[in-house]
């Protein structure tokens, strides 16, 4: 999920809405997961995904970089202390430069709780940024 604008003209909503769909599902499979996973005792591998925007940062994309520079900082993580602790686990983030997914439509999917957008962000907008 991305809403672009100016870092300052997000309201809290977007900031919910973008944290949860980005960030708070990988928290909450790790959490989930993970520990499951390492019950059974055998080799396995997780795999989150990031984006660019995990490693660069570029204008408009505020709430969406966060989101995913947090994504690659738990992954990376999560791969040291999976080793440290001896599982036989590991972990590694995928961050993929921009492919055409549709996430400049995806207002669609938020829930009617979270929306109050300011009114300048679009889906030009997204895709400008993208060529940044």
């Amino acid at each position: 999920m991305a809403v672009a604008g100016l870092s300052w003209q997000h309201s809290q909503r977007d900031w919910e809405w973008v944290l949860g769909v980005n960030l708070w599902a990988v928290i909450h499979g790790i959490r989930i997961f993970v520990p499951k996973m390492m019950a059974q005792n055998e080799p396995g591998h997780i795999i989150n995904t990031a984006s660019m925007a995990g490693l660069i940062s570029g204008p408009s994309t505020s709430i969406y970089g966060v989101t995913k520079h947090a994504v690659v900082s738990l992954s990376e993580s999560l791969h040291h202390e999976l080793k440290l602790s001896g599982s036989k686990l590991r972990c590694s983030v995928l961050c993929p430069a921009f492919v055409n997914t549709g996430i400049a439509d995806s207002a669609r999917n938020r829930p009617a709780g979270l929306t109050d957008a300011p009114a300048d962000v679009n889906a030009a907008m997204l895709i400008e940024v993208a060529n940044f």
